[in-house]
Order: structure tokens, then sequence, then C-alpha cells
């Protein structure tokens, strides 16, 4: 049996929008709630950071921490000052991006 959760085009590009943007609200949470769990090891860090990949948040400002983590080992941890930094950079950029978003009560 197949399952149809739309009628037209229009209804799919909706359902393929919203399902977009669950994935980069979800990879946004993800990454902040890691870095409060103190999960800092590199190896735990920089995919949290490339599920994120394409989506262009305050100045590249990602792009530089996945170019600081790919220069350090996988073992290797962040300060809390870069753990704070990290989190505060990913905070604002969620913030940014919901922003953005359009209001549903419009």
């Amino acid at each position: 049996m197949e399952v149809k959760l739309w009628n037209d085009k229009h209804q799919r590009e909706m359902y393929d929008n919203f399902a977009e943007l669950y994935a980069i609200v979800k990879n946004f949470i993800t990454a902040m709630d890691s870095l409060k769990l103190n999960m800092v090891a590199v190896e735990q860090v920089r995919p949290l950071l490339s599920g994120l990949d394409g989506y262009d948040f305050e100045g590249k400002t990602k792009m530089e921490w996945i170019g600081r983590l790919s220069k350090m080992g996988a073992a290797d941890e962040l300060t809390e000052q870069q753990t704070r930094q990290l989190h505060f950079v990913l905070e604002s950029s969620y913030n940014s991006f919901m922003a953005a978003l359009p209001n549903s009560a419009s």
C-alpha cells in the first residue's frame, strides 16, 4: 500500500520545506545540547557542525570552527573558553535563523 502525504506538487514542495527546516533546527539543537553535556572532543563536535553544512550562518563562522577542528586531533578537546564561544556562535546563529523564518501569525 502506497502512502501519499501530498495531493499535488505544491503540497509536496511544502512538505519538503518542512523536512529541511526540521533537519536544520534538529542539527542546531543537537550541536548546542552536546556542548552543554560536555561532549567537547573533536571527534564528537566536528560531525555535528558538519551536519549544518549547506546552511549559511553568520559570517561563515561555522567554517572557521570546522577549520580549527581539522587542525586538532580526534581525541583533542575544546577548552572551556572554546566550548563557550562555539555554543554562543551556534545559539546566535540559531536565533538568527529562527528570526528569519516567516511568522505564521501574519
